[in-house]
């Protein structure tokens, strides 16, 4: 593309430049020896070697202070040329992508910024169904639940139908007996209790009224 076409144009003019700038050093040193070598050959035959390369020396720094001046000046030129070829080029070609880009935002932004406020949307409804159904519908029948279990244990303590608490349990050992046990004998109140061999000591007693005469009935448990 274009932008291609300019990376390749300067970088080749990168290159022309560099090449430039290496013979242009090479000619300046051979330059400064010839000069060098004929400012010593016309010096003054009585002036001693010394003295010659003294005057060649003074002769030295004026021309280095000379071509400072001139490379400074070359320097701005460069400078010069590349801030306008960057208006010239590069400036157009970021105005060019920026044409472009900008289209492409927008394009974007029209095509995506419904869907958001879609998506937005449906999330507000969602949210706002989620808030109805628990005030609406879930919280009365939690409600009208706890209202019916309270009638309820009224009730049931009013009538006295509700659930008696369960006995505690029979020790092991008294019902294991109680099953083991023969049956009950039955003898009247003037009657003595003979203790029976086989049995073991009474556990429960329960008296029961007959006409005039009381009975008691004794259940043996365990047996020895």
């Amino acid at each position: 593309g274009a932008s291609h076409r300019l990376v390749e144009g300067a970088r080749e003019r990168m290159d022309k430049i560099k090449s430039r700038a290496i013979m242009a050093g090479i000619g300046a040193l051979l330059l400064f020896v010839l000069i060098g070598v004929g400012l010593f050959l016309l010096g003054d035959s009585r002036q001693s070697a010394l003295q010659k390369l003294r005057d060649i020396a003074i002769i030295f720094i004026v021309l280095a202070m000379v071509l400072n001046v001139i490379l400074l000046a070359a320097i701005t030129a460069a400078f010069g040329v590349v801030a306008f070829q960057l208006k010239d080029r590069i400036i157009p070609l970021i105005d060019d992508l920026r044409s472009r880009i900008v289209p492409m935002i927008d394009d974007v932004r029209t095509r995506i910024g419904p869907m958001l406020d879609d998506v937005t949307g449906t999330v507000k409804r969602v949210r706002g169904t989620t808030n109805f159904i628990s005030e609406e519908a879930v919280k009365p029948i939690i409600s009208v639940a706890g209202t019916y279990s309270k009638l309820r244990t009224m009730t049931k303590t009013v009538t006295g139908k509700r659930k008696k608490p369960p006995k505690p349990p029979v020790y092991a050992s008294a019902e294991r007996a109680a099953r083991t046990a023969p049956d009950s004998e039955t003898v009247t109140s003037a009657d003595r209790v003979q203790p029976v061999p086989s049995v073991a000591p009474v556990e429960a007693a329960q008296t029961v009224q007959a006409g005039d005469v009381s009975r008691v009935t004794i259940q043996d448990v365990g047996t020895t």
